[in-house]
């Protein structure tokens, strides 16, 4: 027969498998995973892309590098001009049928001194908004939308210029679109 001494250390025992292996287990397997997604990233690293939060945050530009203050300026005379002529820029695509040329022409022109603003900008090397994306879906991405007002002028006047037998400097708003789509990435 068995004593209560040895149920009780039976029970103890039982105790000790049940509860003791799952903390081990689970730390080895951490260990192990953690390994993995260490030497991934690491990998990831190598290639030079973008590995951790810190390598996705924009590095601070000169203000003599940055475009970002120009086109904020050329978006708010664009505003401006908009207002003050009762007609609205992002509105040129829906409104203009392909024999409207002469009515993108009087338009480009009432733009012109926000596009001239807008292309002294393009011609900055660099470009951060300082985007804050700790705030996750509230993020301010309204340069966005100066990005792309400005890419949209810029691809009719590429049409005008490309009209008129100018095709290089129709390429050269282009790669300046292009320029503006890297930049809001």
């Amino acid at each position: 027969m068995h004593g209560p001494g040895r149920r009780h250390r039976i029970a103890i025992l039982a105790i000790l498998v049940i509860l003791v292996p799952p903390p081990i287990a689970l730390a080895i397997v951490t260990g192990i995973y953690r390994r993995i997604f260490e030497s991934e990233v690491a990998a990831i690293a190598s290639r030079g892309d973008p590995a951790t939060i810190e390598d996705i945050i924009p590095r601070p530009v000169g203000s003599d590098q940055n475009a970002a203050p120009l086109l904020r300026n050329a978006f708010a005379a664009l505003k401006a001009i908009e207002e003050a002529q009762g007609c609205r820029s992002n509105r040129l695509w829906v409104d203009m049928a392909d024999d409207d040329l002469d009515k993108a022409r009087y338009l480009l022109g009432i733009f012109s001194k926000a596009m001239d603003m807008a292309k002294t900008a393009l011609d900055r090397p660099q470009c951060s908004f300082a985007v804050d994306l700790s705030r996750g879906i509230q993020t301010d991405i309204t340069h966005a939308t100066i990005m792309k007002r400005f890419a949209c002028l810029l691809c009719i006047e590429s049409v005008l210029l490309a009209k008129d037998g100018q095709r290089e400097e129709a390429f050269a708003n282009f790669l300046s679109i292009l320029r503006l789509a890297r930049w809001a990435a």
